[in-house]
């Protein structure tokens, strides 16, 4: 059932020369509404039609969990990763809480026989692919986080994929296990170990994975994750050290102005909220003019690199 496969969301690979892995919205500062942080997946909604003794059935699953929190570790907000309840069928299912940088993979989730599935085994978990594009392996991820629970394990885990001949394999991966609350805020680090055969191959996708809970999921637990780093073998990408710049207007139906701090050379690429490329510039001097009076009304993710530090925006286009 697992396969860790499929599309690079792109955060911000503008050039080759780009080879710092950044982590997109890595303070959980930007959310497109309370429960669904910029960059990052948790939620999906599906309708499952499964054959139960010959009579079709369909089971209609809302999943979702994330929750903004004002718990950060810096900032002003963290995002609280939560269970959640699946009505499958004849019962109710208890699963973990997953927040990642990829997409569930639904393919693998319909291939699922829920009407006779052994729901003690389930693991969403399992069915996650894809991540952010990346030209070097990390060392290792880091983050802030605080857990809550009574009776459950927090798990997180890391991998690095790359394309080889039509067929996507694994690099390198790690896991982070802790049973039991941790009360306060600590930094926990993930390091990166490269499988067998992989020496020396560079991977093209990253994922991190967080679940507040393992196979026995404990539903009043809670999981607040802030902070979240990938550190290279050539430094860590500080987020203190971004540079600063300004949009206006914001939101902005015709036209914005992008207007960085330093009188630096810079270059910008802007998403829509897929993940889609709309605006790519390089090479760019004090302020600039973009267009979006023919965008789709929506929100956008603006990203400025400007040397070797990047920073995102959210941008509204009404």
């Amino acid at each position: 059932m697992k396969k860790i496969f499929i599309a690079l969301i792109a955060f911000f690979g503008l050039t080759v020369a780009f080879a710092q892995v950044t982590v997109p919205n890595a303070g959980f500062e930007e959310w497109t509404d309370n429960t669904h942080p910029a960059g990052w997946t948790a939620a999906f909604s599906h309708t499952f039609s499964i054959d139960f003794y010959g009579n079709p059935f369909e089971i209609p699953v809302d999943y979702n969990a994330a929750n903004q929190s004002t718990e950060a570790h810096s900032g002003t907000y963290a995002i609280e990763v939560v269970p959640q309840q699946i009505n499958a069928f004849i019962t109710t299912v208890d699963v973990p809480g997953v927040i990642q940088l990829g997409q569930f993979n639904m393919t693998a989730l319909e291939e699922v026989d829920f009407a006779s599935f052994d729901f003690s085994s389930f693991d969403i978990t399992e069915f996650v692919d894809g991540g952010i594009a990346c030209s070097e392996l990390p060392l290792k991820a880091t983050a802030w986080v605080k857990y809550t629970t009574t009776s459950d394990t927090l798990r997180v885990g890391v991998v690095a994929t790359r394309w080889n001949d039509g067929t996507r394999q694994t690099v390198a991966q790690g896991e982070y296990r802790h049973p039991g609350s941790i009360t306060e805020y600590t930094q926990i680090e993930v390091p990166f170990t490269v499988c067998g055969g992989m020496e020396g191959i560079q991977p093209d996708t990253i994922n991190i994975i967080f679940s507040n809970s393992g196979r026995e999921v404990d539903i009043n637990t809670r999981l607040y994750v802030d902070d979240v780093e990938l550190v290279s073998p050539t430094g860590i990408f500080n987020l203190s050290n971004m540079p600063v710049f300004s949009v206006q207007p914001n939101p902005a139906t015709d036209v914005i102005t992008v207007t960085p701090i330093a009188n630096e050379e810079y270059a910008l690429r802007m998403y829509d909220m897929n993940g889609k490329l709309v605006q790519e510039l390089y090479g760019l001097q004090n302020e600039t003019r973009l267009d979006v009076s023919t965008f789709t009304k929506g929100v956008y993710c603006l990203q400025v690199k400007q040397g070797e530090n990047v920073k995102s925006q959210k941008v509204i286009i009404k």
